[in-house]
């Protein structure tokens, strides 16, 4: 349990797969919610593949970057 006195620093660091430039922060009453968006090359992408005659399947997985 953390009791406030003083004042408090807390670091970290973030993985690679994190937009360090879209990271934000909000403090509202004792609550503090970070958010850490994912970079658009670590998000799965969805790709949509036509077999024959038979139904469309989805294929999800990690986006290569070139």
């Amino acid at each position: 349990m953390e009791r406030q006195y003083g004042s408090f620093t807390r670091t970290f660091n973030l993985p690679t797969t994190v937009d360090a430039d879209k990271v934000s922060a909000h403090y509202d009453k004792g609550v503090l919610k970070i958010s850490l968006p994912k970079k658009a090359e670590a998000k799965p992408k969805q790709i949509k593949v036509n077999v024959g005659s038979e139904k469309t399947l989805e294929a999800k997985g990690p986006s290569k970057a070139a």
